[in-house]
């Protein structure tokens, strides 16, 4: 995981001991080891779940606003599909950050999602409330 702590380094956040801090902290917050072992790490080492909680912890490292989480569930089994899903929205409550997940599982959104917009071809079909029934 060469360049774990690369959007802070760009943006000069703090002190590079500071940086390795939030790098060990965001790893922590996505359920990931922090120590010194894990983090010298190749990506090729890492499990599937292990790198959607890398990409995960890369992406709230700078504290958005917006998350923008394209097909974060794919190539991983249904088990850890609902771990990560259930990572997500633990850390989107705690965190306050807004989160579109774009998915072409109906189901999968339905349990985390507030409100659907069901697009084809680029063109939105549909825009509703989750909590709307006889929603697909």
């Amino acid at each position: 995981m060469k360049n774990h702590q690369e959007p802070l380094d760009v943006l000069k956040w703090g002190t590079k001991a500071n940086r390795l801090e939030q790098v060990k902290l965001m790893l922590q917050q996505v359920q990931l080891p922090d120590h010194d072992r894990f983090l010298a790490q190749k990506c090729s080492e890492l499990s599937g779940g292990q790198l959607q909680r890398i990409a995960i912890a890369r992406g709230l490292i700078l504290q958005p606003k917006l998350l923008i989480a394209d097909e974060i569930h794919t190539m991983l089994d249904p088990s850890t599909q609902a771990n990560v899903m259930r990572l997500l929205k633990r850390l989107q409550n705690e965190k306050g950050f807004a989160l579109v997940l774009i998915t072409h599982n109906l189901s999968l959104a339905r349990k985390v999602a507030d409100r659907f917009i069901v697009m084809e071809q680029g063109s939105i079909i549909d825009n509703r409330s989750a909590l709307e029934k006889n929603y697909p």
